[in-house]
């Protein structure tokens, strides 16, 4: 059995068909994330019907799908070790084009900003409990003016200005979206597996 000079030996031939399943489930779980984010940002644009605790659960479901689709993107460009295969402009069906990396970075920015809102709404519900407690240790003992009731004033303050900062949060994650989902379908155009 004599394979010509051309025949692909069978590391290649594992490797492309390893991005080709990474490349498939990255755009799976890329559709997915905004799917996630289009339903946060529609129930945000709702701010009197939208409280922190309705959030929560959807904003973990956007950062699982999000930190998957990372997963994915990272393990389709071989976690930036470019000598696995060569360039989109070398191997037309499996190369990896300069689109890709930018959307691991776009990824990597779009679930810190998630994990940063789950954070502040996880502290946000400690700090509401804390000043529950402060409410209910104040009683009728303490004189008004007193150190709790400035703290209490603080805690309070801190919950207003959380809705402004999750719209601006949502304002941003969505024209990130914007460029995201451009380099998304460039991506999808050039890549077509067999």
């Amino acid at each position: 059995m004599n394979y010509g000079q051309s025949a692909p030996t069978a590391l290649p031939q594992q490797v492309s068909r390893n991005r080709e399943f990474h490349c498939k489930m990255r755009n799976r779980q890329y559709e997915r994330a905004y799917y996630h984010f289009r339903k946060l940002e529609g129930l945000a644009k709702k701010p009197e019907e939208f409280r922190e605790s309705d959030q929560l659960p959807l904003l973990r479901e956007f950062a699982a799908s999000v930190e998957t689709c990372l997963e994915h993107a990272n393990a389709s460009v071989f976690f930036g070790k470019r000598n696995k295969l060569p360039s989109y402009s070398k191997d037309r069906n499996y190369g990896i084009l300069q689109e890709e990396y930018i959307l691991v970075h776009f990824l990597q920015e779009v679930l810190s900003s998630v994990l940063y809102v789950i954070r502040r709404i996880e502290t946000d519900q400690s700090l509401q409990e804390f000043a529950t407690n402060l409410e209910t240790i104040k009683g009728d003992n303490i004189q008004p003016n007193g150190f709790v009731d400035r703290v209490l004033e603080s805690l309070s303050a801190l919950k207003e200005t959380s809705a402004d900062e999750f719209a601006q949060i949502y304002g941003i994650l969505s024209m990130r979206f914007q460029i995201g989902n451009k380099l998304f379908s460039l991506i999808q155009d050039l890549q077509r597996f067999r």
